[in-house]
Order: C-alpha cells, then structure tokens, then sequence
C-alpha cells in the first residue's frame, strides 16, 4: 500500500510518500 501525507503549511506545502508491505515502512519520496 502507498501511503501519501501532506503538510498544508502557511507559507509552503510539503508532502510524504511511504510505501507500508506487512509491517515494513518505506521511505519513497517526500518535498
């Protein structure tokens, strides 16, 4: 499962992409 999160910030926006595979959490990309 992809997880995709995001920060509405009040001057930049910023977002974090994990990939979850049973218990292991990955890091894909984040801005």
């Amino acid at each position: 499962m992809r997880i995709l999160g995001i920060d509405p910030g009040l001057r930049i926006t910023g977002f974090g992409v994990i990939d979850k595979s049973g218990s292991n959490l990955t890091y894909v990309s984040s801005g």
